[in-house]
């Protein structure tokens, strides 16, 4: 009688066990939801980019990771947001910005950022394919905040596709 039931739990887990949720779609005329992804490497196939997520920080996910364009990260303990899109830059630093690019951290890559009132961009080239960062910061500091610098450096170039 016990193996019986101890089989029917097993086989009903089995049949329950679904992948947890990863984006839930709106429906017409619904705002768009925000599911937080934490604790895992992020693939932006439209970027040629792979993200893995440090501690602290979270993935702001409107859209499936392949067909995310502009995907935007949260560190909370720093107040800090990163958002990644493709370098449409026409020029370096950008037109109308009149500050010196500072030389950022990057083991695999070049990272440069300018200051634009509360907004630090960033242009990252990995194996000659550029992105785009848009950071915002708490406080007024100058320079990049650490928790920043350190997701930046993380970001790695990427050809897969799924």
């Amino acid at each position: 009688m016990g193996l019986g039931i101890a089989g029917l739990v097993l086989a009903m887990g089995t049949l329950t066990e679904q992948t947890p949720i990863e984006m839930l779609v709106p429906g017409n005329g619904e705002k768009q939801i925000i599911i937080r992804s934490t604790n895992r490497t992020h693939q932006f196939p439209l970027l040629g980019a792979k993200v893995p997520l440090l501690p602290g920080w979270s993935y702001l996910a409107v859209d499936e990771d392949h067909l995310a364009d502009r995907p935007a990260f949260v560190h909370q303990a720093s107040n800090s947001i990163v958002r990644l899109q493709a370098n449409v830059l026409d020029s370096w630093p950008p037109k109308g910005v009149t500050a010196k690019p500072e030389v950022g951290k990057h083991p695999a890559g070049t990272l440069e950022w300018v200051r634009v009132d509360h907004l630090r961009i960033g242009k990252l080239l990995l194996a000659k394919h550029g992105l785009t960062i848009v950071a915002i910061q708490h406080g007024s500091q100058a320079e990049v905040n650490e928790s920043i610098e350190e997701f930046c450096a993380g970001i790695r170039h990427s050809d897969s596709v799924y």
